[in-house]
């Protein structure tokens, strides 16, 4: 099949979970035998900034706007408008921005599937003539899709409810990371076992105002380690930075074998966030074997289930009891590590793969070919999958 993908911003991916989602997404497609169109925009990929085509992966840019509110929409008009000529049998769009371009591709005869990461009108960032620019492209996934797809059961659950439409749960995939010695970490002074680990962009749904006081409140030697960069709010990572003391560590962006090296030797991940589609950063703790502490919003509980910890969404008197009642414990963060590893094997990518693959050969009516052998799925991986080089973050 010849499938394009539209609305993220490009690959390989520096940061984001949609760009990772697709990236790894493309490159597995590809290497079953698919001919993948990625749609680029030039702002995000910079100097490496060339259409390219290869084993099946093709990279192609189309204009944009390059502002905070026409960016996306204005590169994925015009990115519909090219697929619409090249004919492709899957037009596949990722988030709810970019869907509202939906139905020009379904009215030129395209079959339309439509991945919701998040209800991103929910961020905190857009005002409200965005917010309900993004509305109308939800409205427009549920009008256009031939299949429509939510990286989470409340997703799926939220459309049926809303909309009346049949909608899929096909979760994010975890990309597999090896297990690091302490090296890097030492130059900010962070010890092995003596931190607390975050991972995520400074925007406030990332809930970061949570958990720097609850931290703060707690009598440990332990240091509360944050990786990520800033969002388009200058003004709140800058209150983050004023609420933290000494044991509080900002990283900035960290490329992917940091993380790794950091996740290897966490005592405690934590994901503090009011608003979440399905965290890829959380898969990716929990695949490591790192105990996990959320929120307790929908979207964290049904990753975790009963293989991490949970706390009361918003509520910092509860996150700092919880957390002083669990960093010490070895045993049971231990065990807790077992549980998570074990809980993350629905969300392993060739699993993903299948039912993506599967959803595209229905949503356009042909007959799936027979299942490849998973060994030359693999060999064909080796190379084709390797990690992005940059923080897996989620951007809306």
């Amino acid at each position: 099949m010849k499938i394009a993908m539209l609305g993220q911003k490009g690959i390989p991916a520096h940061s984001g979970g949609i760009e990772q989602h697709v990236d790894v997404l493309s490159k597995h497609l590809a290497a079953r035998g698919h001919e993948v169109i990625d749609y680029c925009r030039r702002s995000y990929c910079g100097r490496d900034a060339t259409s390219t085509n290869d084993g099946g992966l093709r990279r192609i840019f189309r204009p944009s706007i390059p502002t905070k509110h026409l960016d996306a929409i204005t590169h994925t008009f015009a990115s519909t408008l090219d697929v619409i000529l090249r004919r492709a049998d899957i037009v596949h769009y990722h988030a709810l921005g970019p869907a509202a371009l939906g139905p020009l591709a379904r009215l030129a005869g395209l079959p339309v599937v439509v991945t919701v990461h998040g209800l991103d009108w929910q961020r905190a960032k857009w005002g409200a003539l965005a917010k309900r620019c993004i509305q109308f492209g939800e409205r427009m996934a549920a009008a256009s899709a031939g299949k429509l797809i939510g990286v989470s059961p409340i997703l799926k659950r939220y459309f049926e409810e809303n909309y009346g439409v049949e909608a899929e749960f096909i979760p994010n995939g975890v990309m597999p990371m090896q297990h690091r010695p302490p090296e890097r970490m030492l130059q900010y002074g962070i010890e092995p076992r003596k931190f607390l680990f975050s991972v995520s962009r400074l925007v406030p749904e990332k809930g970061l105002h949570y958990l720097i006081p609850a931290f703060e409140s707690l009598d440990t030697d332990f240091k509360l380690v944050i990786a990520g960069g800033g969002g388009f709010d200058a003004d709140y990572e800058h209150r983050l930075r004023e609420m933290a003391g000494d044991r509080v560590v900002f990283l900035g962006p960290a490329d992917r074998d940091f993380v790794a090296e950091l996740f290897s030797h966490a005592q405690l991940f934590i994901l503090p966030s009011d608003l979440e589609g399905m965290s890829i950063a959380l898969l990716e703790a929990m695949n490591m074997g790192v105990p996990v502490l959320v929120s307790n919003i929908p979207e964290n509980v049904c990753v975790v289930e009963d293989a991490g910890f949970t706390f009361r969404a918003g509520d910092i008197e509860h996150l700092r009891k919880v957390l002083g009642d669990i960093i010490h414990d070895s045993a049971q963060l231990a065990e807790f590590g077992r549980r998570a590893s074990e809980r993350v094997a629905p969300f392993q990518w060739p699993v993903v793969v299948d039912q993506l693959e599967q959803t595209y050969y229905e949503c356009c009516g042909k007959t799936p070919k027979a299942t490849p052998d998973p060994a030359e799925i693999e060999n064909s991986l080796q190379a084709a999958t390797d990690a992005p080089d940059a923080l897996p973050i989620e951007e809306g």
